[in-house]
């Protein structure tokens, strides 16, 4: 007698859509073609002028549609799909990632194994153009992502970003942080880290808010998973604007470097800002010669932290008041800078083949 195969959790996919449909073609197919079943598909739609609404109502009318009328951009468009949908995991996933089949049942299964695991996400890979192919095979291509660490600079670090894929990142692991392309949160974790209703902090708008939610799990003890198996390809849709000339460019320059700011100001811990504060302080000053010298329009982002440093102190007194880990535990986190990392195995190859 064949034995019925045990009930799978619901997987809510939350997509932010901005004038994505050339993506959402591809990508909402592969939704639907998910080992891993039952999923449910929130699509929140910021103004789009493209015909998404209009494509996504005539094509797939399961499909929750929640239509703004303005862009509200990724962090408070996120929230919206987490609070409409009803999975026991949500996945946050950008307008333009393309999973392959098995993404969605290979997380779930890894962090069913594991109770502790808040958030995971999978091996993800550079997609240069929409006809490249999708599949598991990523040896010699490029990555986008193998999840996010706290460098010692207090900076989100990508693993992996820009590396050809040589098998290096194949193995099962816990980081920092899932990037926000395409991460898996469990519901329990989620409603753990939120703060005054908004699981990702909607003051950032976009950008480093992955980061943030990460620090602020690894805080309360949660864990976060990086799993190889599961394979996404990122086209990253806003590769092709002209750096630091075209207006949107800009914006995102001065968020970035605001956010990041205030995700140290908010979630570092006492001990964490005095063991790295000098460190921290001469990478910033030097970041901050550099970037004005070239950019001085990014003042304005050192004036946001100031402008949202009440908020910011406010945030950090709950954040920390309901810290269940030590600040030791938490400063052990910290890992080298990639490029010092990829500097010292350079070192020792040139040593070996030079022995």
């Amino acid at each position: 007698m064949e034995t019925e195969r045990p009930a799978r959790p619901l997987v809510s996919v939350s997509i932010v859509n901005y004038n994505g449909l050339r993506f959402l073609k591809g990508v909402i197919p592969r939704v639907y073609a998910q080992t891993h079943q039952p999923v449910e598909l929130i699509i929140v739609d910021n103004a789009s002028k493209d015909g998404s609404k209009e494509w996504i109502r005539a094509n797939y009318p399961e499909i929750t549609l929640i239509e703004n009328e303005r862009n509200e951009y990724f962090a408070r468009g996120h929230n919206l799909g987490i609070r409409a949908s009803k999975g026991e995991y949500v996945l946050i996933l950008n307008q333009d990632l393309y999973l392959t089949d098995t993404y969605i049942e290979r997380i779930v299964d890894a962090m069913e194994a594991d109770p502790t695991v808040g958030g995971a996400d999978g091996k993800l890979i550079r997609l240069e153009n929409l006809d490249d192919p999708v599949e598991l095979n990523t040896r010699g291509k490029t990555l986008d992502s193998a999840g996010l660490e706290n460098d010692i600079f207090f900076q989100g670090q990508v693993r992996g970003f820009g590396r050809v894929d040589e098998g290096q990142f194949d193995e099962q692991t816990y980081v920092f942080g899932a990037l926000g392309a395409a991460a898996v949160f469990r519901r329990a974790f989620l409603d753990d880290v939120a703060f005054e209703g908004q699981y990702l902090d909607e003051l950032f708008a976009m950008y480093v808010e992955d980061f943030d939610i990460a620090w602020r799990g690894q805080l309360l003890g949660w864990k976060t998973l990086y799993v190889p198996t599961a394979v996404g390809y990122h086209l990253r849709g806003l590769k092709d604007r002209k750096h630091a000339h075209d207006p949107f460019e800009r914006l995102l320059l001065r968020l970035v470097n605001r956010n990041r700011l205030i995700v140290v100001l908010k979630n570092a811990t006492g001990l964490q800002l005095f063991v790295m504060a000098p460190i921290f302080a001469l990478h910033e000053m030097a970041k901050a010669v550099v970037l004005l010298a070239r950019t001085p329009f990014m003042l304005r982002a050192y004036f946001g932290v100031i402008k949202h440093l009440p908020s910011t102190i406010r945030k950090r007194w709950e954040i920390q008041r309901r810290r269940r880990v030590t600040s030791t535990h938490m400063l052990g986190l910290h890992v080298l800078p990639q490029t010092l990392v990829e500097l010292r195995e350079l070192r020792r190859r040139r040593r070996h083949f030079g022995a």
